[in-house]
């Protein structure tokens, strides 16, 4: 899943948990899995701040 659908994905869940629109145990099956879209869009941000300085890296080398 992208990191735009985790963002939709941990909103809708947790709006559903705030509402109180499930028992207590489907809340706690939705709060696992909004964890894990959290997760994962960590690992994705991790992965793209690797590849920014990455790039800055390599354009600062070029320049000197």
């Amino acid at each position: 899943m992208n990191f735009t659908k985790n963002l939709e994905k941990i909103e809708e869940l947790l709006d559903k948990i705030e509402k109180h629109e499930t028992t207590v145990e489907e809340a706690l099956g939705d709060f696992e899995k909004a964890i894990t879209a959290i997760k994962e869009c960590k690992e994705f941000l991790e992965n793209a701040k690797q590849k920014v300085t990455e790039l800055s890296d390599s354009v600062r080398d070029e320049e000197e």
